[in-house]
Parts: structure tokens; C-alpha cells; sequence
């Protein structure tokens, strides 16, 4: 389906819009570990789209906005692809590769 056969107009520019957002994320220029729902609100207003959060939820639930947003937890805006775990302190995970070596060296 093409942009041009939607019937209506603001559907059409949504959904340019949420393309926009997706090749920004894509190149780097939004980073998407601190992207928070304000962030999102304000990114469709600075595009002439005014939602309020309601929108939003309900509106990640739906094609276009759900290819892009997984969820929102808390004030965090998750989006799809993205890996919900923290991220380990490389420091940390040096020690356990460091114990777990060690252990399997005295098993030996």
C-alpha cells in the first residue's frame, strides 16, 4: 500500500512522521536508552502532531506506531529491537569471567 491511497491526510502524515522518527533512531541521531515519553510528545509536536500520553498507549498498540514502540515502562519509551535487560558494567563482567576461568582452571 502507498502513502497516497490512505483517505485520510493526517494518517498519511503520522505515519511519514513515524518513518521520520524510525530513520533517525537508525542513524544514530536519536538515542534510544534515553528516550523518554516527554521526548516522544515533544518529537510530534515539533511535527505539528499534538497527542497527549493516552494517545500514545493507545496508539502503540496499532500499526504505525507499534512497528516502533514496544512499550512504555515508566517514563522510558521502549522500542522494538531493543533488549530490556540493563547493561552489565563491563568492569563487573570482567571479574566474572575472571572467577569463572579461575574455577574452571581448578577443576582441571
Amino acid at each position: 500500500m502507498f502513502l497516497f491511497e490512505l483517505e485520510d491526510p493526517d494518517v498519511v502524515r503520522f505515519t511519514a512522521i513515524v518513518g521520520q522518527l524510525k530513520n533517525e533512531i537508525d542513524s544514530g541521531n536519536i538515542d534510544v536508552n534515553n528516550f523518554t515519553k516527554d521526548n516522544l510528545l515533544d518529537y510530534f509536536a515539533k511535527n505539528d502532531i499534538n497527542l497527549d500520553i493516552t494517545d500514545v498507549y493507545n496508539m502503540i498498540q496499532k500499526p504505525p506506531l507499534n512497528t516502533l514502540v514496544k512499550n512504555i515502562q515508566g517514563d522510558k519509551v521502549v522500542f522494538v529491537g531493543m533488549d530490556n535487560t540493563p547493561i552489565a558494567n563491563p568492569d563487573q563482567s570482567q571479574s566474572q569471567q575472571v572467577v569463572q576461568q579461575m574455577a574452571q582452571s581448578a577443576m582441571k
